[in-house]
């Protein structure tokens, strides 16, 4: 510390005698200077900010002599440790100062940091105006997000209707394309309506059983890989775009009206069917181990694979062999394993939900009707695929043998 430094103190204690107002200012500088000291040699920066300033810690007595002490050590520098001490009186006429050997690297950084002790006070103000606009504004989305997971409980009757907009919100791709509804908006929607489940779960800080994680979460494999398979192929496929402009879909949903309605009722199917899953983590706790449960989910993996598998065969075949009907792979025996695939998948994950739906008998309702439409609609294709198939391939050379000895989904049928 300076002679300078040392003068203006003793000037302001000797004025302390007759001015109350200037001892405590007094009191304050010594505090300060003290915690600009506490700098350690091989940094720059405050190695501590009080919280609490010194003097509400210290006895303001008349006939106390209040004391600051403060120390740091440098355990990667080898120059000699610090201390300082500063004895004052408010009304007595002691002052000594203490301070130890000093390097003049450490009066650089004593006299850089000082100079930032200036800015400390502004930029915490700064600081304690912003926080409480930012608190509110993260606020709203957290208070949001527990209300949805809140209303998927089984006592709230916002369940389902949650649950369904959930499921409709991807299918709005159709007001693009009306095609989607059907296709990207389909995959998409599954996925979306497990998704709202799991989040659901680590928002609320459920911790869900094994067995139910994996049912939903095979749900949303499932419906994030047909979506992305889907869009792809859209994107890849040559005949795509005129297909797409001369399905009944399209032609019947020109009108902004009737794309909404195709997205609603589309979107309502699609949470009918995945509404077990929506019920099994509802009641995921009582039927934590059920036998029937395990079926279901293996059931549901194994249609899972055999889709994907399925798709991605009669992709790159198709890629390779334009114009030529596919007969290896999946498609050795059945003529459309990725429908196979499908209806196994939608069976386990309704079979998956039944020991949950036990539990309250109206809830077979919305899953029954969601798994039989899949059902219909899946044997329906292979049967349309099938007719497709022989206008196209009844002339080529070993496709009637390839359909007489292959099945369209299971053998007999």
């Amino acid at each position: 510390m300076s002679s300078h430094s040392i003068k203006f103190f003793l000037f302001l204690h000797h004025n302390s005698q007759t001015n109350k107002r200037n001892s405590l200012i007094f009191t304050q500088i010594i505090s300060i200077t003290s915690n600009w000291y506490m700098v350690s040699p091989s940094t720059t920066s405050i190695s501590a900010v009080r919280s609490v300033s010194p003097l509400a810690t210290t006895r303001r007595s008349n006939n106390t002599t209040p004391t600051i002490r403060t120390s740091s050590k440098s355990s990667s520098s080898k120059s000699s440790s610090h201390l300082f001490s500063f004895s004052s009186s408010v009304r007595g006429k002691r002052i000594k100062l203490l301070r130890t050997t000093t390097t003049t690297k450490e009066r650089q950084v004593v006299t850089k940091t000082s100079s930032q002790q200036k800015f400390i006070s502004p930029l915490f103000e700064l600081a304690a105006k912003k926080t409480p606009a930012t608190v509110v504004v993260a606020a709203k989305p957290v208070a949001m997000c527990a209300a949805v997971a809140a209303s998927l409980s089984a006592a709230s009757p916002l369940a389902f209707p949650v649950f369904t907009a959930a499921a409709i919100l991807p299918v709005t791709l159709a007001y693009i394309n009306p095609v989607y509804s059907f296709s990207v908006g389909y995959g998409l929607s599954v996925a979306a309506s497990a998704g709202i489940l799991l989040k659901s779960a680590s928002i609320s800080g459920i911790l869900l059983p094994q067995l139910c994680q994996l049912h939903i979460l095979g749900g949303l494999l499932y419906g994030l890989r047909l979506g992305i398979f889907l869009a792809i192929r859209s994107k890849t496929w040559k005949d795509w775009g005129k297909k797409a402009k001369a399905s009944p879909e399209a032609q019947n949903s020109k009108s902004f009206l009737q794309k909404t309605m195709v997205i609603v009722g589309c979107g309502f199917i699609y949470a009918l069917m995945a509404s077990p899953m929506l019920f099994h983590y509802q009641h995921a706790n009582v039927v934590a181990h059920h036998e029937i449960l395990k079926a279901g989910v293996v059931m549901q993996y194994v249609g899972l694979v055999l889709e994907a598998v399925a798709d991605q065969w009669k992709y790159f075949h198709y890629q390779k062999n334009e114009g030529k009907f596919c007969q290896t792979g999946p498609y050795a025996f059945c003529r459309h394993p990725n429908y196979l695939g499908e209806i196994l998948f939608w069976l386990g994950l309704y079979v998956a939900g039944v020991p949950a739906m036990l539990t309250k008998w109206s809830t077979f309702i919305p899953a029954s009707i969601g798994c039989a439409f899949i059902l219909f609609l899946m044997t329906m294709a292979s049967k349309r695929g099938d007719k497709n198939a022989l206008e196209k391939y009844g002339d080529a050379p070993g496709y009637k043998e390839y359909r007489e000895k292959s099945c369209s989904l299971v053998p007999g049928f």
